[in-house]
């Protein structure tokens, strides 16, 4: 299972995160290849057409860091990043996301996930605005999944 598909499995079985995120919790593909729109994940909108509440997940691909190898046992450490973004409707406030996004930082930090032994957070992004979507507003968080190859 991927890490995508790790973590939406897990942030759709809280039902905090699940009733702050009325849109949805989406991987990246499940975006489609043009990104999110009306058309790729039309749960995540209204019936007036505007964005609510939503996470969309996407997660970098495991690069070997060499910190802590084991030839005899081929054990190389590796270090993947997720991103998860969180968006609303532009004419609302941050409210909502900013505690979506506060409710998955007790999920994951110094946790152990599928596939990740470990999860450190990196940082954030705060109060941002989507020029590309409607001005739909939105916060990141990044984290770090520790694991291996071997």
């Amino acid at each position: 299972m991927s890490y995508d598909a790790t973590l939406k499995t897990l942030f759709q079985a809280d039902g905090t995160l699940t009733g702050l995120l009325v849109g949805g919790i989406y991987t990246w593909e499940d975006t489609g290849r043009l990104g999110f729109s009306r058309q790729s994940i039309p749960n995540a909108y209204d019936a007036n057409g505007l964005l609510r509440p939503c996470l969309i997940i996407k997660t970098r691909d495991d690069i070997a860091q060499y910190e802590i190898p084991d030839a005899d046992f081929q054990f190389v450490d590796t270090k993947a990043v997720a991103e998860l973004w969180f968006y609303d409707d532009g004419n609302n406030t941050y409210t909502t996301i900013k505690a979506a996004q506060d409710r998955c930082y007790l999920l994951l930090q110094d946790r152990r996930i599928n596939g990740a032994f470990y999860v450190q957070i990196i940082g954030h992004l705060l109060d941002k605005r989507d020029t590309g979507n409607d001005r739909a507003i939105y916060v990141r968080s990044d984290y770090t999944l520790f694991s291996h190859f071997g």
